[in-house]
């Protein structure tokens, strides 16, 4: 304690220096406290209420897939399931669910969008949770035929219902049925996936209406598997469950070598990680390297502290002192100052937690505070490291240092000394911040390429309208007739400069189907699948922004046998020829005519392989049903969605809910990663670069004072004004130049790491290497000139005296 209550009286006296320490820290623990809050969430800690957590696995299938090789998945199908459960005894309780459905609740004007969990009865009691009102559904309930009955998220009940206990008993239009209100989930329950959920909906009983007929039929894939363990473990869960998959040959394909793997509870840790936890880990070690920067900029400002103390810790050594005493005291001083900075830390938390958070797990509920006792201990943690190691700096500075020369220097404290330490400290600052700079420079420029490829239509000017007409009883007939009349009246609204219906649509479904070409044997198979095709009304090409090159259909077409493919296709099957006026056969076996050929559209990410697609005349006899209606807006799509929705909403009445949704919207999920990558990575760079620039302006600015005689003496025998800049400034210059390249290494070393989030550019660009050098030795030129145009006003008859 004495060393505690000797450090503050000594920090007391030093209150520039106490200020840019805590700065210093609190930025730097304050951006790893905020990152662990979010690292927490996704791979640590459980799902809110799960009792006995770590006896809860998800089940993943692994199986070789010709010609996609092995592919490891928790998406399987009902009789998987229902296979699993009945002979995997290793389980004490095995339970189904899906990921959030969007769904219709009501009808008219009524009606809203909300997200539905279809789950087996066990699902609950699996998880050991219990209702906030009600009960759950019981397993006589959760059946084919079953009562249609609802459990509402606690939430949705709070904000949709005020909170009515009365709810219990209630008919809520959900799909074409009505469901009898019989729960309420306990508060910040919201399963196992961590996304938001309006209802839960008993799972074989809700399937047919809500997924459609055949979901729970072989061949199937809409449901995810949890389990229990009992007494058996792992590895006999794990054993039973790999038996029942392999004798399922519709979902292991055969594969004598699947296997059923279990994974922890935390979706994000499983075998194959989520692109947010991926994100994460990368964010994790880029506030590390923050921190570091931090660390080494206090460790810094200790030093120099430390080196005017010289003749002090001199005199208190030739008086009987042991070194181990003043190390002692001095890491006392950085710990003190560690802690500060990690309370400061908490503030930056309490802001930027919330923020962050929001911005990288977006769909995620905010189950827990930005500050909990997890992220307290955390802190206090980091903090109490890096007090440690900041100030074993200059405390193993004291222990080896001869301190002799100090007792001779008179009693002038500061007589300039170089030191090697200071110096290294500072070109590893540089560096770490280069590399930062690096990433931040990747990350932009493969958000430019992202964004800036052609995606096969313009999502900037095009809406996309759905409408969930089979759940509401609808049938195929009635849904395309509907959609017709629906497209009618959107082609005259003002603000829709064109419109189309569609069978398949970019970012909801693609339908696979079978070609052949007259001549050839076989057709190529691609690692994305296909051919896939789409049914369209004429003007959908102008409605999507999709340049033709041939012609695009007309109302004539209707029912022709003609088709627009996409330029893959037209590449693959007929390479270095013309594909229009060339011809395919389909499922119809006649003989389709090429008469346009479009760019390749993506169908459900921003960023995908290639596949082979084509376009053919919707006809009002199809089989199959309209699944979206797109439009091309005349100004901001936004502005068009609330006209839209009415004008679908009119056309019947009791329709259920329309989703009509910009096409960037839809595409935006997919650029995120980029997106996310180029402002986190950009904030931290950032952060480092100005933690850099304020260590090198404090270093320098000690060593101009330290050296304020000798600049006397130049001045004094003709040393000019630019002789003295460039005395200080091409100090820090020159580390911040050993550092850039030092650090550009480092990202050269580091950069096949980070490849697999680029797009369209090398982890070695010379642009943006150049580009993070340039960048830091300008902002280290910046930050030593300040103190250098001070060291050009030294009066040279003051410094003379200065001893």
């Amino acid at each position: 304690m004495n060393d505690f209550r000797y450090a503050l009286r000594t920090l007391a006296r030093r209150p520039g220096l106490v200020a840019a320490a805590i700065v210093c820290l609190a930025l730097g623990i304050g951006a790893n406290a905020t990152i662990f809050g979010v690292v927490d969430t996704l791979l640590f800690r459980p799902p809110p209420l799960v009792q006995n957590p770590e006896r809860v696995v998800r089940l993943y299938f692994r199986r070789r897939l010709p010609p996609f090789g092995t592919t490891t998945s928790s998406i399987t199908g009902y009789p998987l399931y229902t296979r699993i459960r009945e002979s995997a005894r290793a389980f004490d309780a095995l339970a189904a669910y899906t990921y959030s459905q969007s769904a219709s609740m009501g009808r008219g004007v009524d009606a809203r969008r909300v997200h539905v969990v279809l789950a087996s009865a066990s699902y609950f009691p699996l998880l050991g949770v219990r209702p906030a009102l009600g009960r759950f559904y019981s397993a006589d309930e959760d059946r084919l035929g079953g009562p249609a009955v609802v459990v509402l998220g606690y939430g949705f009940w709070r904000a949709a219902f005020l909170g009515d206990s009365g709810i219990l008993g209630r008919q809520l239009q959900l799909g074409r049925s009505s469901y009898t209100v019989v729960g309420v989930a306990p508060e910040r329950f919201t399963g196992v996936n961590l996304e938001n959920v309006d209802a839960w909906v008993p799972l074989t009983a809700s399937t047919p209406e809500l997924m459609g007929p055949g979901s729970l039929n072989r061949g199937s894939y809409f449901l995810q598997i949890i389990g229990r363990l009992g007494p058996g473990g792992t590895d006999a869960a794990a054993r039973e469950a790999t038996l029942a998959f392999r004798a399922e040959d519709m979902y292991s394909f055969g594969d004598s070598n699947a296997v059923a793997l279990l994974g922890p509870v935390q979706h994000a840790r499983g075998p194959e990680m989520s692109q947010n936890a991926r994100v994460s880990l990368w964010l994790s070690a880029v506030s590390v390297i923050v921190l570091l920067v931090a660390c080494a900029n206090v460790a810094n400002l200790l030093l120099a502290r430390a080196l005017q103390r010289q003749r002090e810790i001199a005199v208190r050594l030739a008086l009987g002192a042991a070194r181990l005493r003043l190390a002692r005291q001095l890491v006392a001083e950085s710990v003190l100052l560690a802690l500060a900075g990690g309370a400061a830390a908490l503030v930056v938390t309490l802001w930027a937690g919330p923020v962050i958070r929001a911005f990288l797990l977006r769909d995620m509920p905010a189950v827990t505070s930005a500050v909990d006792g997890r992220v307290l201990l955390f802190t206090g943690g980091v903090a109490l490291l890096t007090g440690f190691f900041a100030g074993c700096v200059p405390a193993l500075q004291v222990g080896r240092a001869d301190l002799t020369p100090a007792l001779k220097a008179g009693a002038g404290e500061g007589r300039y000394r170089p030191s090697r330490l200071r110096s290294a400290l500072l070109v590893g600052q540089v560096a770490l911040t280069v590399t930062l700079i690096v990433g931040a420079g990747l990350f932009v420029r493969s958000l430019r390429n992202v964004e800036g490829q052609n995606f096969g239509f313009d999502p900037g000017h095009t809406l996309l309208a759905t409408m969930d007409l089979r759940a509401a009883g609808y049938s195929p007939t009635e849904i395309n007739q509907l959609n017709l009349r629906m497209l009618a009246r959107l082609e005259v609204l003002p603000g829709v400069e064109a419109a189309a219906a569609t069978i398949g649509h970019p970012f909801g479904r693609a339908t696979g189907c079978s070609v052949s070409v007259p001549g050839r044997d076989s057709i190529p198979q691609l690692k994305a699948g296909g051919p896939y095709c789409q049914w369209v009304t004429p003007g959908y090409f102008a409605a999507m922004g999709t340049p033709v090159h041939g012609r695009a259909f007309t109302p004539a077409d209707r029912g022709a046998p003609v088709a627009i493919i996409n330029e893959t296709m037209a590449r693959l099957l007929w390479p270095g020829e013309a594909a229009i006026g060339k011809c395919f056969v389909g499922s119809d076996k006649r003989c389709t005519e090429i008469v346009g050929v479009v760019p390749d559209a993506r169908r459900f990410n921003a960023v995908e392989d290639e596949s082979m697609h084509f376009y053919v005349p919707f006809t009002a006899d199809s089989s199959e049903f309209i699944t979206a209606l797109v439009m091309r807006a005349r100004g901001r799509p936004e502005d068009a969605v609330a006209p839209v929705r009415a004008a679908m909403q009119q056309t019947a009445v009791n329709l259920p809910y329309v989703s009509v949704t910009p096409l960037a919207d839809l595409v935006a999920p997919s650029i995120r990663p980029w997106r996310l990558g180029t402002t986190m990575f950009g904030l931290f760079a950032g952060l480092a670069l100005v933690l850099a620039a304020v260590g090198l302006y404090g270093v320098l600015s000690y060593t101009v004072a330290q050296r304020t005689q000798e600049i006397g003496v130049r001045v004094a025998m003709g040393a000019q004004r630019g002789d003295v800049l460039g005395l200080t400034v091409g100090q820090g210059v020159r580390i911040a130049a050993l550092g850039a390249a030092i650090g550009a290494l480092a990202a050269l070393a580091g950069g096949r790491v980070l490849s697999s989030l680029l797009y369209g550019v090398s982890p070695q660009d010379p642009l943006v290497l150049l580009g993070a050098a340039t960048t830091m030795l300008a902002v280290a030129a910046i930050a030593s000139y300040l103190p250098a145009r001070r060291a050009t006003k030294v009066d040279p008859m003051v410094a003379l005296r200065y001893e």
